[in-house]
């Protein structure tokens, strides 16, 4: 996935891309937290998220640096349950959305522990 990060989780910012949950947060602090769509084509916004393995790597960068995640671990969880946003005793990487396409009130969450910063380089492509 190839998304734009934007600042708070409202209907506009969830059709351009994912969302951050909390006004003060930053990439590779405490739980870093992103919403995203899962819409019927799984290969947008956050539909691939549901595909992702364990151990796999994510990469987020703010232009500055590039910060690496490792997936650690998914569960399907109640909409209520809040607490997959609390920060807890190590930085981590907190993505989610709808279990599925349609209606529902179940939710997607990869957790992935925060690896590493790296200066990050443009790249031509």
């Amino acid at each position: 996935m190839h998304l734009p990060i934007l600042k708070g989780t409202n209907d506009r910012n969830l059709l351009f891309g994912a969302t951050t949950m909390f006004s003060k947060q930053k990439m590779g602090e405490g739980n870093y937290s992103l919403a995203g769509h899962h819409m019927e084509d799984d290969n947008i916004l956050f539909g691939p998220l549901t595909k992702i393995k364990y151990g796999a790597e994510i990469t987020l960068t703010d232009k500055v640096y590039n910060y690496h995640y490792e997936v650690l671990d998914m569960e399907i969880v109640s909409e209520s349950k809040v607490s997959i946003l609390e920060d807890k005793e190590d930085n981590r990487l907190t993505l989610f959305t709808c279990d599925l396409a349609t209606e529902t009130n179940k939710r997607f969450v990869v957790s992935a522990k925060f690896i590493k910063k790296i200066r990050y380089e443009k790249k031509d492509n």
